[in-house]
């Protein structure tokens, strides 16, 4: 699928913004002012924008990467854009891409949410176990359990890694924190950790996070390009992510992912490529409603 032709309602620009200079290995990009499109002439001088909205056609580069598969311009993206603007320093995001998304996670009552995520007709439920072998968790690993909610992933996670690991349970709601925290040391789990994440930022240390794991969550990131570049820092070098959300598929997926999820696989993808990683596997063969992909931490150019 093309770039160009993706259907309106999924199409989502992956924007990067960043306040460093603009790379100079980038020459395509210096487009002359009256060829930018309008997104390029919205820039301030001192900024430059990479978007996913198959502009780059202009080009002669682009030209040719639009014959290469769509996994390999991907690819090529994370490597020319994702690695530079993470070694340049920041990713600037400054209005949420999704207000008001996350309302109802501001004061959740904890036994209604365990009835919607504890229940075998939950497919990431039913399939937990499963899940979590697929991620090859080790006795020892720290695990960052990102959107943990009711714990379900957290419990799983803290069995894996054993009494030398540890798991961090990221959340943004207090309640389900407070909820992790006293379920665990009922149980004499004394290897999981709760950690408060705000809208921008996991909150979680530098270089601390063998395996991360982001389960029906990352379409509830606000600020997806600021969250991801906390989420690269807090991994070490080598680490692997691990991401599960709704397929988006018009005339395939339901009412409720339409209207709830912002956009589908291949956008969401694109904005993870942008932010340092690159996609190692796609585990297709286990969930059907939900995508499972892995990706690699990439590390920044000096």
């Amino acid at each position: 699928m093309q770039f160009s032709r993706r259907p309106a309602d999924v199409r989502q620009e992956a924007i990067v913004e960043c306040t460093a200079p603009r790379p100079k290995i980038i020459d395509w990009l210096q487009f002359s002012r009256k060829n930018r499109s309008d997104d390029y002439r919205d820039a301030r001088a001192d900024h430059w924008h990479f978007g996913y909205n198959g502009r780059f056609d202009q080009n002669p580069e682009m030209t040719k990467m639009k014959r290469e598969p769509t996994m390999q311009r991907l690819t090529m993206a994370a490597a020319f854009f994702g690695v530079s603007v993470l070694a340049s320093s920041i990713m600037a995001q400054e209005t949420s891409v999704r207000p008001g998304v996350n309302d109802s996670f501001r004061d959740p009552k904890v036994s209604e949410f365990q009835e919607k995520f504890e229940i075998e007709s939950r497919e990431v439920f039913a399939k937990r176990k499963e899940i979590v072998e697929v991620c090859k968790v080790a006795p020892g690993m720290t695990v960052a359990d990102i959107g943990a909610g009711t714990g379900v992933f957290t419990r799983l996670f803290s069995d894996a890694v054993g009494p030398k690991g540890q798991v961090l349970a990221v959340d943004i709601a207090p309640n389900f924190l407070e909820h992790i925290n006293n379920t665990n040391r009922e149980a004499g789990r004394k290897n999981v950790q709760t950690v408060a994440c705000t809208p921008e930022s996991t909150k979680l240390e530098s270089a601390t996070v063998d395996v991360a794991y982001i389960c029906d969550t990352y379409h509830h990131f606000e600020f997806p390009f600021k969250t991801m570049s906390s989420l690269h820092a807090a991994l070490k070098p080598g680490g692997r992510l691990f991401v599960v959300d709704f397929k988006r598929v018009e005339g395939e997926s339901t009412d409720w992912t339409m209207n709830h999820v912002r956009a589908g696989q291949e956008v969401f993808e694109a904005e993870i490529l942008s932010c340092g990683f690159k996609k190692t596997g796609e585990h297709s063969g286990l969930l059907k409603e939900n995508y499972f992909i892995e990706f690699e931490r990439i590390e920044p150019t000096k």
